[in-house]
This record gives structure tokens, C-alpha cells and sequence, in this order.
């Protein structure tokens, strides 16, 4: 069963694409992108595009010049449809700016809604889990630190391993042997934070 949105007041196929089918010429057609303030607007879109000249002259009145996209609160990501498929709005984004469909595409300072292209970095999948926020279950505050059994254990995961980087009687001895393991192994500085 496919499950419909209203986006843009025309229904959109509820799912997130990892590839595009939609051409860099199709977004930058009905798209403008601001990169200093991260902002997606609609353009007047092409009669050519509408089955009824109504249809036309009602969409483009009701959205052109205003911002595309919606806040989707599940995923905490802006999201746009376009001709009829719901995007990431970031993807979009990189595709409209560098002019190809991006692999994976990193918020820098973790703000999910900050879509200025110098907070969108491209990355692969390992280095964009490099950089996730802290997760809502840690209780220890900081990433790879967590109280086990009267003491403190140091964890990293780097591709696809769990490596225990020891147990320490004091929170910031865990804490420092984890920031050491997130300079070798190079992970963003903005790791769990």
C-alpha cells in the first residue's frame, strides 16, 4: 500500500528516495536556492507541467516565491516533493547547488533544518554516522561512554567493529580515552555533541 501526502497540494508519495529520479534541469526549473540563508523557493512552474490551465494559474498564485518544502517531524529533516516524490530537502539542495545527486549529504553543526550549503557537507555512509548527535538513550551524556558494572567503559565503532577502549573508576578518564579514539580514527570534532 502506498500512503499519499498533500504536499504543495498535489499528493506525494510518502517515502525518501535514496537516488533521484528527477534531473538537475527539473529541480533548477521550478527551484530557486539561496545558500547564505540554506532556503528553497518555488519558481513559477511552466504551463507545460499542469493539465488544465486553472491547475496552472492556482499553483503557481498559491506557491511561487514561497518556501518549498515542509518540516517533517519523525525524521526532524525539511522535505520537498517534487513532480510527485518526496525528497530530503537537503538532497535537493546539493543536487540544485553542484549539480548531481549526492551519495549522502552530513549537516555539519547537526541542525537539521540548517541547510545554508556551508553547513551540507557530501560524505559516505561510515562518515555521516561519524558526525550523529547524541543519541536520546545515552545517559552518560557523551558518545562511547556509558556506566557498566561500577565503572565506566570506552567504546568506539569504526567500520562496522565495536572496539572497547577500556574501563575507568573516573567518568573523565572514560570520556578522554573517547575523544583520543575519535582523533585517530578522524572523526568530526562535532561527534556526539
Amino acid at each position: 500500500m502506498t500512503i499519499f501526502a498533500l504536499t504543495e497540494g498535489l499528493p506525494v508519495k510518502q517515502h525518501l528516495p535514496r537516488r533521484s529520479d528527477v534531473t538537475v534541469e527539473q529541480v533548477r526549473q521550478i527551484l530557486d536556492y539561496n545558500p547564505e540563508t540554506g532556503v528553497l523557493t518555488w519558481k513559477n512552474k511552466p504551463r507545460e507541467m499542469f493539465t488544465t490551465d486553472r491547475q496552472f494559474k492556482t499553483w503557481n498564485t498559491r506557491f511561487s516565491g514561497k518556501e518549498a518544502g515542509n518540516a517533517n517531524g519523525a525524521n526532524g529533516y525539511r522535505n520537498v516533493g517534487v513532480l510527485g516524490v518526496l525528497y530530503l530537502a537537503h538532497r535537493i539542495i546539493w543536487m540544485h547547488y553542484y549539480g548531481e545527486w549526492p551519495n549522502e549529504v552530513d549537516h555539519i553543526n547537526h541542525d537539521r533544518y540548517d541547510n545554508r550549503i556551508s553547513n551540507l557537507q557530501e560524505a559516505v555512509r561510515t562518515t555521516n554516522m561519524q558526525n550523529s548527535s547524541l543519541s536520546v538513550n545515552n545517559t552518560s551524556g557523551f558518545n562511547g561512554v556509558q556506566f557498566r558494572r561500577g565503572k565506566w567503559l570506552a567504546v568506539i565503532g569504526v567500520n562496522n567493529r565495536r572496539i572497547q577502549l577500556g574501563t575507568f573508576s573516573n567518568f573523565n578518564d572514560a570520556v578522554a580515552a573517547r575523544i583520543a579514539a575519535n582523533k585517530d580514527h578522524k572523526f568530526h570534532p562535532n561527534h556526539g555533541r
